[in-house]
Parts: structure tokens; sequence; C-alpha cells
């Protein structure tokens, strides 16, 4: 988790990407179990979930870290 932390976000050559995850870690910690992928998990999240029906909505971009992240979910319309 911290070489991730270090390699996604306090490496990067974009200064507000790097503010925002050390003014806030935790939010990082909420992507990185929740929402992003990882390799060793079958390309799952640590916090698994189950896969959306399309008739569970249309499918709509839900923004981390201001908007450096991103995953994707079906909603209601």
């Amino acid at each position: 988790m911290i070489d991730s932390l270090q390699h996604e976000c306090l490496r990067s050559h974009h200064r507000e990407e790097r503010t925002l995850v050390r003014r806030h870690p935790q939010r990082y910690l909420v992507y990185y179990h929740d929402w992003r992928t990882h390799l060793s998990l079958d390309k799952d999240a640590p916090v698994s979930r189950a896969a959306q029906l399309p008739a569970c909505g249309t499918v709509v971009a839900v923004l981390h870290l201001g908007g450096l992240h991103h995953h994707y979910e079906r909603r209601a319309v």
C-alpha cells in the first residue's frame, strides 16, 4: 500500500495531486481499499463488490481525490 501511495501520488509531477494526498490521506485509503483494482486479487479491490446489471441504471463516473482517480458504476435515472 505504501509503495502504491508513493508511486501514484507522492512522486507525481502534478502538484495538485501531491497536495491533495498529503492533506487528505484517508481519501486515498478509501479509494485504495474500496475501488482500486489489484493484480494479486485478480483485478478486484480488497473490498469486493457485486457486478451491477444493466437494469440498475446508466453508467456514470464517480470521482475520487478531486477527479485524479475515478470509477464507474450504474445509477438509476
